[in-house]
C-alpha cells in the first residue's frame, strides 16, 4: 500500500477539515488486525456489536 501522504497533499486544497477527521479516527495499521479479529468473535457469538 502506498503511503498515504501524496494523495493527502493532492486533497488538502478541497478537504482538509475532511481528511483530517478521517486521519484522526482512522485506527492504526498495527491495531487493524485485531479489530478484526474482534468483529469476527463477536460474529460467531451472535453479538450486534452494541
Amino acid at each position: 500500500m502506498p503511503h498515504p501522504r501524496p494523495a493527502a497533499v493532492k486533497a488538502a486544497p478541497l478537504a482538509r477539515v475532511t481528511l483530517r477527521e478521517y486521519r484522526r479516527r482512522r485506527p492504526d495499521p498495527a491495531d487493524r488486525a485485531g479489530i478484526r479479529q474482534e468483529n469476527r468473535l463477536r460474529q460467531s457469538l451472535g453479538d450486534s456489536g452494541a
